[in-house]
């Protein structure tokens, strides 16, 4: 007959699995604040992430972990909403990240950005797009023209539209975080986390586009497109990133409150923002 364990000895070891355990939680929580600065703590429908807190160098780096780095053509460092940040001339700076179907986002997506305008261009002004004009490689841009926010995602034939057509002053020298979502069939933009306007419905999809992301600027200069290189960004931008859906109005307006590199959490699930820890 098989002796039975004293109580205590049975208590003894349930607390030693309990510990093991709770040393396993502790072990796997700190890996994963350890690889969310390398940026290779996965978050569910981040696309890219560039937060330029590197602060040096002619490279910005992607900290969602996907690889989508780009490089810096003329934009120098300076402080920013969160850290570091970049101030472009409005004349030619921009950064350029390399085209990659991950960035290719014809269902739904959403695009934001914090920014510090130090002055306008008469026409666009372009913060972050996958948009080459003269040609079909049109797919989505959020700028700012007439003061306003504007976001553009094309489908349909027309080079221009469907857009979403901001109401709500953007002002000179003060941040504000724009964004621009599609649903897989509206078109919204949001000012500093509130609901601009949106679009009717638009359920073709967007134009695929093999061009590359040009944050600050119009992309690149070449013989063949010429047209829109009057149209950079002049002042600051931070926290761009890129969603492979269309972000709610919550969830934009508590993701604006802190820098994505904050967001300590490995679980293949919809961004939680209260995992999210605002410096």
């Amino acid at each position: 007959m098989p002796r039975k364990l004293p109580i205590h000895s049975k208590t003894r070891r349930k607390t030693l699995i309990n510990s093991r355990t709770l040393i396993l939680i502790a072990f796997s929580l700190f890996l994963c604040i350890v690889w969310q600065t390398s940026g290779l703590c996965a978050i569910e429908n981040l696309v890219a992430a560039w937060n330029f807190n590197q602060g040096t160098g002619n490279t910005v780096k992607d900290i969602s972990g996907n690889g989508h780095n780009g490089s810096i053509s003329g934009a120098k460092w300076v402080q920013g909403k969160f850290g570091k940040a970049l101030e472009f001339n409005g004349d030619g700076d921009q950064v350029l990240v390399p085209h990659s179907d991950k960035l290719n986002l014809q269902k739904g997506l959403t695009v934001e950005a914090w920014i510090y305008p130090t002055g306008w261009n008469p026409d666009l002004n372009a913060i972050a797009q996958k948009w080459e004009d003269g040609s079909n490689r049109r797919q989505y841009q959020l700028t700012v023209y007439k003061e306003k926010n504007w976001w553009y995602a094309t489908c349909c034939g027309d080079k221009w539209k469907p857009r979403a057509e901001g109401q709500i002053n953007v002002k000179l020298a003060k941040w504000i975080h724009l964004a621009g979502t599609y649903d897989g069939k509206k078109l919204r933009n949001y000012t500093n986390g509130k609901l601009d306007i949106e679009t009717v419905d638009m359920t073709s999809g967007l134009f695929a586009s093999d061009v590359p992301v040009a944050i600050g600027g119009y992309g690149p200069k070449t013989k063949k497109v010429t047209y829109g290189q009057n149209r950079h960004f002049m002042g600051i931008i931070d926290e761009v990133r890129i969603w492979g859906k269309a972000l709610s109005e919550k969830e934009i307006r508590d993701g604006m409150k802190g820098p994505i590199a904050s967001v300590k959490t490995n679980r293949k699930l919809p961004v939680v923002w209260g995992d999210v820890k605002y410096h």
